[in-house]
């Protein structure tokens, strides 16, 4: 039988620790909250696609008004999809366990 184990980068006491912070205070902060191995690979991948041109120029109003208003918005943006970044699916693990924790926790 398979075990059915997730991923976890942290311990249940650290969740646990950091959760009643943001209960009691309403907010938080963890220094070096992404591990550096994996930062170090989504800035890589992030360098990646900033070299191949995939970010795109960012827009305001709704998808039949869209307009590049550069004046208002001159940033790039590419939006992240976990079945395409797969490079990055350490990442999104993470991105998972803090919305379960969020969950278990908080509602």
């Amino acid at each position: 039988m398979k075990s059915s184990k997730k991923i976890s980068h942290y311990s249940e006491n650290k969740w646990d620790s950091w959760l009643t912070t943001l209960a009691e205070q309403e907010y938080f902060f963890v220094d070096n909250f992404i591990p550096d191995q994996l930062y170090k690979e989504t800035q890589q991948y992030f360098q990646q696609l900033l070299d191949e041109r995939e970010f795109n120029k960012a827009a305001i109003g709704t998808n039949q008004q869209r307009q590049i208003e550069s004046n208002i918005r001159g940033d790039f943006i590419y939006w992240l999809d976990k079945q395409e970044d797969t490079k990055i699916s350490s990442l999104f693990i993470l991105f998972d366990e803090v919305l379960a924790k969020l969950r278990e926790y908080l509602f």
